[in-house]
């Protein structure tokens, strides 16, 4: 897609929204634009963005605008978003950030902890292993899932291999005056633009991450027995599954309900309902877990329901089978 047709794609979407009042209306500023009714946004979108002071904007943008207040999406990265997911996903990913902006409390400009909203785009996601008692709610944001949680962190710095991180701590995101839902829905954006998705035919290409496929490109494949989805650094690959729509769209490819087997915290085994013995893959599951104990994510299988498009652990009787391991 080129970036013209991407700008009508996006104009076309926001005229949408705008009829269906779920905004009030919007704008696209170009790089270099002016205005003096807008310098206050301009400065704030050049501060926290790119990191420099200037009347005049950098990069474009569209500014949507509610009832109350505007939100800024920025036309480069959604760009990059669509070359690399295709545009479904993509639209739909609009659709639910316009949600959670309309149902989410904004800061008070004249309240000293209103800077704090800026920690909101240097949050990011990984999947982690549930404890088996519950952690203490009021010290950390996480959503669970059977035996594995996505939990917020901070990213203080990426050497190219991996990143650091630290656990947004639950203190700090109540001063920010968000709700849990939309740190997590921003971590998540966040992580998925420094870090989209892949897919590999087989566990081989998954290892050596060769061979990779966006989802872009896999509308043009065929994944019989399913696929290996991991991230382009493979590193926390696991959260791809968690990225919006992504479970969608894997449904829409495979045309089926599928299986979830997470081999590790870096890739997930994706394999379609209709071609999936789940009784084999938790045994497979179980005999990767006991020969390689400190890579275990999870020690169950999961399914997703199209119709309910839910993902869910596969309960005891399903995953049922004899597995000897040696």
């Amino acid at each position: 897609m080129i970036y013209k047709t991407f700008i009508k794609k996006m104009k076309n979407k926001l005229e949408e929204e705008k009829k269906k009042h779920k905004i009030e209306d919007y704008a696209f500023w170009q790089n270099g634009y002016k205005d003096p009714e807008h310098a206050e946004e301009i400065a704030a979108l050049n501060q926290d963005h790119a990191y420099i002071q200037s009347s005049a904007l950098h990069g474009d943008w569209f500014q949507i605008r509610f009832r109350n207040f505007s939100h800024a999406i920025s036309a480069e990265e959604y760009f990059g978003y669509a070359n690399m997911f295709g545009w479904r996903y993509l639209d739909s990913a609009i659709s639910r950030e316009i949600h959670h902006a309309n149902s989410t409390p904004k800061p008070i400009p004249d309240n000293p902890s209103f800077v704090m909203a800026d920690l909101s785009k240097d949050l990011i996601v990984r999947v982690i292993p549930f404890p088996e008692e519950d952690p203490d709610e009021n010290a950390l944001i996480y959503r669970r899932y059977g035996d594995i949680a996505l939990c917020t962190y901070i990213l203080i710095g990426d050497n190219g291999y991996d990143y650091l991180t630290l656990k947004l701590p639950r203190q700090v995101a109540s001063e920010m005056n968000l709700t849990d839902d939309y740190l997590l829905e921003r971590a998540l954006r966040n992580t998925s633009m420094l870090y989209p998705p892949v897919l590999y035919d087989n566990s081989a290409d998954a290892y050596y991450c060769e061979n990779e496929l966006t989802f872009a490109e896999a509308e043009s494949h065929f994944f019989p027995d399913g696929f290996f989805l991991s991230n382009i650094r493979t590193v926390n690959g696991a959260t791809a599954l968690f990225y919006p729509g992504v479970m969608e769209r894997i449904a829409e490819l495979l045309e089926d309900d599928f299986y979830v087997v997470f081999i590790s915290e870096g890739i997930i085994h994706i394999v379609p309902a209709s071609h999936a013995d789940p009784a084999h893959l938790q045994c497979r599951l179980t005999d990767v877990n006991v020969n390689n104990p400190s890579t275990i994510l999870s020690n169950i299988i999961y399914r997703y329901n199209r119709a309910g498009a839910k993902l869910q652990p596969c309960d005891k009787k399903t995953r049922q089978s004899i597995c000897l391991v040696s």
